[in-house]
């Protein structure tokens, strides 16, 4: 039994079948972090850097919690990225992610950057050929998240209708469908947005992972993470 973090608050108990699930959550506590891997920065000055702080946001007597920091650094085309080992494989396994993360500041016309949250087969700098994740940036869909899907390196996109929060954390989840036709987002436990044609085929592999990647500006942009999950779990049994 497994209990998962759904919406930022509630904590449901999960039964897991390890014939048939594939799971992985994390609070970001210190022990965490050796599980975790961070991408090379390119252009970034001084280089990308992550930290640990296990009281983050709440107090430290009844309710401590990790949090995982990552900073990019200051060049123009800086970019940090998190990822994970676990491999999602896309159509015909129900596939579940959700992050709750804070960014510490918009994308603007003198610091540009972009924001991806979910799974994707390039945790660099590349958009990925198969992929279905959360993305933001100030100049594209209005300044508002969208929910992305790739297949094949053909995009599809919704606009989810909702502006990132500054400084504020917020619960990202998406839900793939066992057939792996349809994707729905949530965000801050509200479904926000479904595309329902264009993703990722069986047989189509790709990691988790959180990035940033820079455009212009100088700033290093900072990105905190509170906690995740993803799950993925098959029609059949191994």
């Amino acid at each position: 039994m497994l209990g998962v973090k759904t919406n930022g608050s509630s904590s449901g108990v999960v039964e897991i079948n390890p014939s048939l699930d594939f799971t992985y959550y994390t609070d970001f506590n210190e022990a965490d972090r050796a599980n975790l891997n961070a991408a090379t920065n390119a252009g970034g000055g001084s280089g990308v850097t992550l930290t640990n702080d296990s009281v983050v946001g709440a107090n430290t007597t009844e309710n401590a919690l990790g949090a995982l920091a990552m900073l990019t650094g200051t060049g123009t085309t800086a970019r940090g990225s998190i990822y994970g080992a676990g491999i999602f494989i896309a159509g015909n396994n129900r596939m579940r992610f959700g992050l709750r993360v804070q960014l510490n500041q918009a994308s603007n016309g003198t610091t540009t950057y972009t924001a991806y949250f979910g799974c994707s087969d390039d945790v660099g700098a590349g958009v990925g050929a198969s992929a279905i994740y959360f993305r933001y940036t100030h100049s594209v869909n209005g300044g508002r998240w969208q929910g992305v899907v790739i297949d094949s390196s053909v995009e599809t996109t919704v606009d989810l209708g909702v502006t990132p929060v500054f400084g504020t954390y917020e619960v990202l989840e998406f839900d793939v469908n066992e057939a792996g036709t349809s994707v729905t987002f949530s965000i801050n436990g509200t479904v926000v947005g479904t595309i329902s044609s264009g993703l990722p085929g069986a047989g189509d592999t790709m990691r988790w992972m959180w990035k940033v990647v820079k455009s212009a500006g100088a700033d290093s942009i900072a990105m905190t993470a509170d906690w995740f999950y993803s799950r993925t779990t098959r029609t059949t049994e191994r």
